[in-house]
């Protein structure tokens, strides 16, 4: 993160100056001995000097090391934890010397010195709280190099990456190892002497990166301070939080089923590359249909091998689910796993009628009744609809009346699937039913051709001279294009209808119609005809098969 000042910041006064002389270019401070030390020195001049704050004025000595023993300003590393010990390194020589000093007596003594041949000019280099070892960070090797203080021979190292230019060490050991990373990780923290990262982190593609010398811990170690530069120098500080804490994993197992009021038992481990303390406590949670926001139940302590069990007798049938948390501490990063067992719940009955018998004609209505029979605390019922190839819809949902029913009308036009479904409660598992209903097409018919119309033998006719041509045209509902429709025509003689004649199929038209035509001869005159035109469902499906009614027509002369 990266943090926004809220007022202005802070300045603390200065209280003292000390100079080293005009073009002394100071680099690095560190204090021992009850003096401050100060690396410093243009090319050619590098060289040690010590400030005495306990004098007034404070005394200065400068040029304290042999001459052409540095080249430029050296870097300085002191601890409280190895008193009178000076560490210095070359700040602009490469392979760098490396060298302790003793300074208890007030003056730098060399005490050993060695040569780096496998390094690049160090950025960076601290003392470890136990004043056993540095640790230093050079732009080569692509890792943080360890060295013992006593003879500064090495030590083991940090793995890191190219290009190591940053340590930070906090007081209780745990090292952060920054490197000038554009393309990988910029810092990884480690505990004394660790092999694997106990974090990473990485400001992201390319620029800024980690500035030389980039990093401090806060003193309580829950933040580590990381000071990134982009390619024109501007800086962002990052505030890395908790770096101390190791990624934790974290497991729940349980039945796939259970029995509501019976006892069962989960079991789960808690692990991470750091040890984890002896009676640690995960959370425990329990979701369920009655508690949708979750139910607290005992914590479960973690044994040695980081293992724990949870048992509970769930009262609410369905879906209960388990949340297990451990919350963090400032050694390890919070973790959550969830099981989820299906609770048994009794069956209760569900069934749905419909009025009306047989197949139904189009735009009927049809009364629905859903039926709900025993439950605890749920009385609520949904109807449901799927009319042909359309989506299901909901045609109704409340709650049943005393008899357990609920009611609702649906106008018929399509085969009609009805569905009743009980979403289940506490201790009633979900049921649903299902009845389907096949309703007719439409066919409307028109006659034309006639020029007048009458009645004949107690029957509406249309009338025809022998020479026109009767037409029936029939359209068809819903819209049934490409689908069949075809005629019927019959005669009417010795006191019965006799079939004159079926057609074959005619595709619809793109308006769901189609046209019948007569051709009438002179045998035909004072003849009474009827025609009547069939819908025949064939890859569609969504209505039956379906006659329109007869029409009647007379021929005279």
């Amino acid at each position: 993160m990266t943090p926004s000042p809220r007022s202005a910041p802070r300045r603390w006064p200065e209280t003292s100056r000390y100079t080293l002389g005009a073009g002394s270019a100071p680099l690095s401070v560190a204090y021992a001995s009850g003096k401050v030390w100060v690396g410093y020195g243009a090319s050619a001049k590098g060289q040690i000097a010590s400030i005495d704050p306990s004098t007034s004025p404070a005394t200065v000595s400068l040029a304290l090391a042999a001459s052409g023993e540095w080249y430029a300003a050296p870097l300085l590393a002191t601890s409280p934890a190895a008193p009178g010990a000076l560490i210095a390194t070359d700040s602009a020589s490469s392979p760098p010397y490396l060298e302790r000093y003793d300074v208890s007596s007030g003056t730098p003594v060399k005490a050993v010195r060695t040569w780096l041949q496998n390094a690049a000019i160090p950025d960076s280099l601290q003392i470890t709280p136990d004043g056993q070892d540095l640790v230093m960070a050079s732009g080569y090797p692509y890792y943080h190099q360890v060295y013992k203080l006593a003879d500064l021979s090495a030590d083991g190292t940090y793995p890191s990456t190219a290009y190591p230019n940053s340590v930070a060490i906090a007081p209780d050991g745990t090292v952060a190892a920054g490197s000038n990373a554009a393309y990988a990780d910029d810092v990884y923290v480690y505990a004394p002497h660790g092999t694997t990262p106990l974090r990473t982190y990485d400001f992201g593609y390319s620029t800024p990166t980690l500035a030389a010398d980039g990093l401090a811990w806060a003193p309580d170690e829950s933040r580590l301070f990381a000071v990134a530069v982009d390619g024109s120098g501007n800086a962002t500080l990052h505030v890395l939080l908790a770096p101390e804490a190791t990624a934790t994993t974290l497991t729940v197992t349980g039945p796939a089923t259970g029995s509501r009021t019976q006892q069962l038992t989960l079991t789960g481990k808690l692990g991470s590359a750091a040890a984890i303390p002896a009676g640690t406590h995960v959370q425990v949670s329990r979701t369920d249909a009655a508690h949708p926001g979750g139910t607290p139940l005992a914590d479960a302590v973690v044994g040695a091998d980081g293992s724990y069990t949870v048992t509970d007798s769930p009262q609410v049938g369905g879906a209960n689910t388990y949340t297990v948390s451990f919350p963090g501490s400032a050694k390890l990063l919070p973790a959550t796993a969830t099981a989820t067992v299906q609770v048994s719940r009794a069956a209760t009955a569900v069934s749905v009628t419909t009025s009306g018998s047989g197949v139904l004609n189009y735009g009927a209505t049809t009364i629905v009744t859903a039926h709900l029979g025993a439950t605890y605390n749920g009385r609520t019922v949904t109807i449901s609809e799927k009319a042909g190839n359309q989506a299901s819809a909901v045609l109704k949902t409340g709650t049943v009346d005393a008899n357990g029913n609920l009611v609702a009308s649906a106008k018929l036009a399509y085969n009609t699937t009805f569905t009743v479904s009980f979403a289940g409660d506490y201790r009633y598992a979900p049921a649903s039913a299902s009845k389907r209903v096949y309703t007719h097409a439409s066919v409307a018919e028109t006659q034309s051709g006639y020029y007048a119309s009458g009645t004949t033998a107690g029957v509406p006719v249309k009338y025809f001279h022998h020479t026109a041509h009767p037409t029936l045209t029939a359209r068809v509902t819903p819209n049934k294009a490409g689908e069949c429709g075809r005629f019927q025509l019959q005669e009417y003689y010795s006191g019965a209808w006799h079939v004159l004649a079926t057609s074959g199929c005619y595709a619809l038209s793109a308006s769901s119609s189609v046209a019948g035509v007569v051709d009438l001869g002179s045998n035909s005159t004072n003849h009474l005809f009827r025609y009547a035109a069939e819908y025949v469902n064939g890859s569609d499906t969504t209505n039956v098969a379906t006659w329109g009614a007869w029409q009647y027509f007379y021929v005279k002369s």
